[in-house]
């Protein structure tokens, strides 16, 4: 059977993606986010999420600039809150 999601989040531990932990967090997510034919990456950790699109080529990229978002922000300002639901809802497919 075929397993599909329009968006892949992997959560990680506070302090989990710092430096090149980022990185490796991105890789990680990007092979289950390919096999599930997923369209948006969403990293987590306890301070930030990050959102990294697919390409127009159809992959994902670390090289990308990833679009970020502070908790901090996204729970005291409901405009952010909203962009960022926004912006991942629309990544949905159906």
């Amino acid at each position: 059977k075929l397993k599909c999601a329009d968006v892949l989040i992997e959560a990680k531990a506070p302090g989990e993606m710092e430096g090149k932990d980022i990185e490796k967090a991105f890789w990680q997510a990007e092979s289950y986010a390919s096999r599930q034919y997923a369209n948006l990456i969403v990293l987590a950790d306890g301070e930030k999420v990050l959102l990294y699109p697919k390409s127009k080529d159809g992959i994902f990229k670390y090289s990308n600039n990833p679009k970020e978002y502070k908790w901090e922000e996204i729970f005291s300002n409901p405009d952010v809150f909203n962009k960022l639901r926004n912006t991942i809802l629309s990544y949905r497919k159906h």
